[in-house]
């Protein structure tokens, strides 16, 4: 398969490695060669292309249907569920930095193919953000449309696509707070608006599980220093995610009324359906910041939600 390579130092480097069996694309491709040799070798042929034609390393960005068209003639061939799409997943994740622990996987797909340059498309990926300080544009100049989202109290769903444009991103007070449900966002940013422009804090909404939008927001506001101020849900997705961040963001993150304390607030008189066995289970299996809050609520056996500290958020938001 070597003599259907391009020459190129990067990809022969991961060619030896792969016929060495000392990674994962080795593993992959073993198991596709005993099933069908000759997909395999077209797999590995594609990807070898694609890892010497990366537009990342051109500083430029490419729909991956477009980029397979190219490389091999057909748009689809690196879909997820294709081979060749499945072999680039291993070979992205060996050359990059691995996507954030707790994300689905398209998320994480989605958070690789962005690193390498690529993606499905630009506008699916989303996070939801208010009152940003401030947002800068590829060449240095300050993003109008941030300024008057401020000035209004307005919430912005910006794509993946809007924050490739992006070169830097502040919040205000150099703390940005996080929250995981759009209802929450959405009563917090209805009492800030009430508040004077200045005063009103930078708000983050990621929907559940992070997109690779909200990671490249947060990853641009923890290059200029921000605080991460978490809070979601008292249960095992709320607390993944929270974990997730912890682990990315280490001295920058923040549990922002999520810890044990906050769980007991939050459960009083809750008459929700016991945690199941295997929420139990991966919640004892939590480590670092938030090891505390997973066992609190471990031992109060049911799940709370932030909606019921929503009082208390908006005081520290305005306080």
């Amino acid at each position: 398969m070597g003599d259907r390579l391009p020459p190129a130092g990067a990809v022969r480097a991961w060619f030896k490695r792969l016929t060495a069996g000392e990674s994962p694309s080795a593993r992959w491709v073993r198991r596709a060669y005993r099933s069908d040799p000759e997909l395999a070798a077209r797999a590995v042929a594609a990807v070898g292309a694609a890892l010497a034609d990366l537009p990342a390393d051109r500083s430029e960005h490419e729909l991956l249907a477009v980029f397979a068209a190219r490389l091999t003639g057909d748009p689809h061939a690196f879909d997820a569920k294709e081979p060749a799409g499945a072999l680039l997943e291993h070979a992205l994740r060996e050359r990059f930095r691995p996507p954030p622990e707790g994300l689905r996987p398209g998320a994480a797909r989605a958070f690789l193919l962005d690193q390498a340059g690529l993606g499905v498309d630009q506008v699916s990926s989303t996070v939801l953000v208010a009152h940003l300080a401030e947002a800068c544009r590829a060449d240095g100049t300050p993003h109008p449309m941030v300024a008057a989202m401020t000035a209004c109290s307005g919430a912005w769903a910006v794509t993946l696509g809007e924050l490739r444009r992006w070169s830097a991103a502040r919040a205000h007070g150099g703390q940005a707070f996080v929250v995981e449900n759009p209802p929450v966002f959405e009563w917090l940013l209805q009492r800030l608006a009430q508040a004077p422009p200045e005063h009103r804090a930078t708000l983050i909404c990621t929907g559940g599980f992070l997109s690779a939008a909200g990671l490249r927001l947060l990853d641009l506001l923890v290059a200029d220093g921000t605080e991460i101020w978490y809070g979601g849900d008292f249960d095992r997705n709320g607390i993944v995610i929270a974990a997730g961040l912890a682990a990315r963001y280490g001295d920058r993150f923040r549990l922002w009324r999520f810890g044990p304390e906050d769980y007991q607030a939050a459960a009083e008189g809750v008459m929700g359906p016991p945690l199941s066995d295997a929420d139990r289970e991966a919640l004892l299996a939590v480590e670092g910041p938030l090891a505390a809050t997973a066992r609190a609520v471990v031992r109060g056996g049911v799940a709370a939600y932030q909606e019921r500290l929503v009082e208390v958020l908006v005081q520290d938001l305005l306080g």
